[in-house]
């Protein structure tokens, strides 16, 4: 028997230029109706009552720069009053892991939300959790992969699975969980890992444009000659990161960005952390096709 539901978490996937990565927003269930509610709250708010506008790629303009900077507000208060956490697995596609021929970046999905879901699954979260994952179903994951790649690892036990993609496990003896894919019409708390993911990536894949902003002031100056230009989508993107950054230095939330070029956490059981994957040994090696 699966049990009641004790902890849930959602989940999206984000790519910019050599850098792609996973987002999973993760509390106890018992928070689940409340959370949504204030979110989309704040999306009506800011005239986002279609919440799949709510999305990184598409901030380009004012509305959505406050909006998204309300929401990060939100989880920064969620993560030091309540009970959540934020954990972004990022990897670079020109590291020695993935920088070969012949790469299936379709199996090297399914490989790295393994590694993500195992890790905070297990490591964050008390034994005996019983746990619902909605990632976002329009991305198309293959998530009978996913399942095949934990039988080889021999961490779980097979109890369910069904048309839809949904699969429900026993991750160990000490944790059972259900992947049931979603939209975020249903589950629109796919947005915020969605925010978080592409935020990641951008914040790597454009650290150049970062550093030309912040050394402007923030200002829109005419950029120099040879200097980075920035669009407006770029501008809007700084600020939110400014935020955000800024809100987790005032609460000690141990996120990096300058000096780790890129958002990073050294410590990764803070509850916003960003993992920037590292290959683990020399054999360490992306699928092939």
């Amino acid at each position: 028997m699966f049990g009641e539901v004790t902890h849930c978490g959602f989940s999206d996937e984000s790519k910019h230029g050599r850098y792609q990565s996973i987002g999973l927003i993760s509390f106890p269930y018992s928070y689940l109706d409340v959370l949504e509610s204030v979110f989309e709250s704040r999306c009506n708010k800011y005239g986002f009552r279609d919440l799949r506008k709510v999305k990184w790629h598409k901030l380009s303009s004012a509305d959505l720069r406050l909006c998204m900077q309300d929401l990060l507000d939100l989880v920064i208060k969620c993560v030091t009053d309540h009970d959540l956490r934020v954990d972004v697995l990022i990897w670079d596609n020109q590291d020695s892991r993935h920088n070969i021929q012949g790469r299936d970046d379709a199996k090297n999905m399914v490989i790295m939300y393994y590694h993500l879901l195992f890790n905070v699954v297990t490591n964050r979260w008390p034994e005996g959790s019983v746990w619902e994952i909605c990632p976002d179903r329009n991305n198309e994951m293959d998530w009978g992969s996913l399942r095949d790649i934990l039988n080889n690892q021999g961490t779980y036990t097979l109890i369910d699975s069904d048309e839809s993609g949904k699969i429900t496990i026993n991750l160990t003896e000490k944790y059972k969980m259900s992947i049931a894919p979603a939209t975020p019409p249903d589950s629109p708390l796919i947005q915020l890992a969605d925010i978080f993911a592409g935020m990641a990536t951008y914040s790597r894949a454009n650290f150049e444009k970062w550093k030309v902003w912040e050394s402007r002031g923030q200002s829109r100056l005419i950029p120099f000659e040879n200097e980075i230009s920035l669009k407006r989508r770029d501008r809007e993107r700084c600020a939110v990161m400014n935020s955000f950054k800024n809100s987790c230095d005032e609460n000690k939330l141990g996120v990096s960005l300058n000096s780790t070029q890129g958002f990073r956490t050294r410590q990764p059981s803070n509850p916003i952390n960003f993992w920037l994957y590292k290959p683990q040994h020399e054999k360490d090696k992306a699928p092939i096709h």
